[in-house]
């Protein structure tokens, strides 16, 4: 797990631990910054920081839930080598921003997730707390627990996660119907 003073200058949002021992971390996309004009561009040291911390932690997998569409021209590319130089890897699976999964990501995403069960790993979007949040709490469900108290530990662990009321209307009711409560 990390510790507040190890994600501090990072957009490190949450550690979320799992029933099965392991973690989830919760980011901001590695390096995004938006200048106040709205610019927007990815600073190499600050994604290279926020890997760092992620791969201290014993994180070697991280799962992009932006589109690339919503980056700054470059941004992923910024994040593919510097994961690469530190045998990182990128799993993409897009969802678009304030929404919910599709049913493609979701697919993918259960090819892969008997391979994350044990492990951490990492969940960012483009600020941490919408389409992270909502995963986590996706995950939580998966791991057995119900989704109001998925979205209740996701929500104490950062308190903007899990965005609108669509996203938590999937997870009670189109992702998990009929287990609302335990």
């Amino acid at each position: 797990m990390l510790t507040e003073a190890e994600t501090d200058g990072t957009p490190i949002r949450a550690c979320i631990r799992r029933p099965s021992g392991s973690f989830m971390v919760m980011t901001g996309f590695p390096g995004l910054e938006i200048a106040p004009d709205g610019a927007a561009h990815v600073l190499p040291e600050i994604t290279g920081l926020t890997l760092d911390v992620l791969a201290g932690a014993g994180v070697t997998d991280l799962l992009v839930l932006a589109e690339p569409r919503e980056l700054p021209e470059g941004g992923l590319a910024v994040l593919a080598a510097a994961a690469a130089e530190r045998g990182q890897i990128l799993h993409p699976l897009p969802i678009a921003d304030f929404s919910v999964p599709e049913p493609d990501v979701l697919n993918a995403w259960h090819a892969m997730r008997d391979s994350f069960a044990r492990r951490p790993f990492a969940l960012c979007c483009q600020y941490g707390a919408g389409r992270s949040g909502l995963f986590a709490a996706m995950v939580l469900i998966e791991d057995g627990l119900a989704p109001k108290e998925s979205i209740a530990a996701v929500r104490s662990a950062f308190h903007e996660a899990i965005e609108n009321r669509r996203q938590e209307d999937w997870l009670t009711d189109t992702f998990c119907p009929g287990r609302n409560t335990r």
